[in-house]
């Protein structure tokens, strides 16, 4: 058994970066609760269309401001990403071998802890996988029209 590799931190942190990282996971975390809000929004709205529910303020405009938040913090999470980067301080981390080792650590890890062990639960797991592809984009051939579509649609950015 080959001893887990460790990650030294830098003594100095590159003041840039952590203010990146920063907002990286605060961007991550807030558009992933407004996903929730939509969800819940878009769950109300179809059931007051379907049960006439008349509510003082509409669902479906909070729906719409959701998806627009959504948005715009998807355009400023993929600015963050990229300037993080072009930093030095990012190409020096990815390029040390102790990092290198964690993504394999993290590989191994994750194969191990998946417990997929045999030819029937790879199979099960790729066929999950393609239906799940399906869903997301669709499949023109057999005329399945994915969310991804769909959800362009709501508010018109193509890079979600």
């Amino acid at each position: 058994m080959t001893p887990e590799p460790t990650l030294t931190s830098p003594l100095e942190l590159d003041p840039a970066a952590t203010r990146l990282l920063w907002h990286i996971l605060h961007l991550n975390n807030t558009i992933l609760s407004q996903l929730g809000a939509y969800l819940s929004l878009e769950a109300l709205h179809r059931d007051a269309l379907f049960t006439s529910l008349i509510v003082p303020t509409p669902h479906y405009p909070l729906m719409q401001s959701q998806a627009v938040m959504m948005a715009d913090g998807c355009r400023n999470l993929d600015a963050a990403v990229d300037a993080l980067g072009r930093l030095p301080a990012y190409g020096e981390l990815m390029g040390k071998e102790s990092t290198k080792a964690v993504f394999v650590a993290a590989g191994v890890i994750i194969k191990v802890e998946s417990g997929v062990s045999n030819r029937e639960e790879v199979e099960a797991l790729r066929k999950a996988y393609d239906e799940m592809v399906e869903l997301c984009y669709g499949d023109a051939k057999r005329g399945v029209r994915g969310w991804k579509e769909a959800w362009n649609e709501i508010f018109g950015y193509s890079t979600i």
